[in-house]
């Protein structure tokens, strides 16, 4: 007769179930003093992180604050700076035959700047071409290559501003003739012996840029012959140096980019600007100053916008009278 196995109660399996896995252990790190030192850096580093993050912050608010105080000094890393072949220095508008001597005693400017034309239009030093042309000169007039000489035998360099208008006449004929009498007038100026020719008045927007930048072209090819030729500047607005469609930071612009290969340097006229309107301008133009390697252009009569610009590190600052 067959033994029937005794059927085991519902504890009793389960009971045999749990004696058969293994159960949880806890074991000792095998190095601990790694994982410690592990935690510690981590910890290390976010605390770090948190002490820089907060002194940077406190940087930037000190750093707006100066701004706000007028306590800032000019970045020279704000930008790559497109190099130029022309000197940094401070120059100052000085009228035909005038005296210099101030400026050697209190060494306060390296150069000069001569206008070749008067605000009317009437040229400020006898000319060959603009006597055999018939063009109005100021009486008593003195030749240019005479005052050039006369200054840079005082170690100072020579600046001849001159105000471009063969753009404004109307008839293409009469166009066609002024700009070739200002070019003319252009290469005797440079004859004379003066280091840097700067140019008013050229347009630069839209299609008339084109014409600017066959005029530059021209004017350095009929000086190609000369043994050293002056370099050609370009003064324009302050507004010409605002981005493409932007109104606030001056970072300078595709046709500002364009003048610059066509010309030696490029000048930002600030003449219009008081004081006051200089020490909100500057710290918003020190990408374009920097980037361009600019002069500024501020009044001569306003010599506070001067020195604005001198006491944050802008020290390419030429000043001359403004005829707007």
């Amino acid at each position: 007769m067959a033994v029937r196995k005794k059927r085991e109660s519902r504890e009793q399996r389960r009971y045999t179930r749990n004696a058969t896995k293994q159960g949880f252990v806890l074991r000792r790190p095998a190095h601990p003093g790694r994982i410690l030192a592990v935690s510690l850096s981590a910890v290390g580093v976010i605390i770090l992180a948190l002490i820089w993050g907060r002194y940077l912050k406190e940087q930037s608010d000190e750093y707006r604050a100066a701004q706000e105080r007028g306590e800032w000094t000019l970045d020279p890393e704000t930008a790559v700076a497109i190099p130029v072949d022309v000197p940094d220095m401070r120059a100052l508008a000085v009228s035909p035959g005038g005296n210099v001597g101030d400026i050697l005693i209190e060494a306060s400017h390296e150069g000069v700047i001569f206008s070749l034309t008067a605000e009317d239009g009437t040229l400020a030093y006898r000319s060959f071409l603009g006597e055999a042309a018939g063009l109005p000169t100021a009486e008593e007039a003195i030749p240019l290559d005479e005052d050039v000489a006369r200054v840079k035998k005082r170690g100072l360099r020579v600046v001849c501003a001159y105000e471009i208008t063969w753009h404004t006449v109307e008839r293409p004929a009469d166009r066609i003739y002024r700009r070739g009498m200002e070019l003319a007038l252009l290469r005797e100026c440079a004859e004379a012996g003066v280091d840097e020719i700067l140019l008013f008045g050229l347009p630069s927007h839209g299609e008339t840029l084109e014409m600017t930048s066959a005029f530059l072209c021209d004017l350095r090819e009929s000086l190609s012959d000369l043994k050293s030729p002056p370099a050609i500047g370009v003064a324009l607005s302050a507004t010409a140096f605002l981005s493409d469609g932007e109104d606030e930071l001056y970072v300078g612009n595709t046709s500002t980019a364009h003048i610059r290969k066509v010309c030696d340097y490029l000048a930002m006229d600030l003449r219009a600007r008081t004081a006051e309107e200089m020490a909100e301008l500057l710290p918003r133009i020190q990408y374009a100053y920097v980037r361009y390697s600019l002069r500024l252009l501020t009044d001569a009569a306003v010599h506070a916008a001067a020195e604005e610009a001198f006491s944050h590190g802008f020290e390419r600052v030429y000043e001359m009278e403004n005829n707007n």
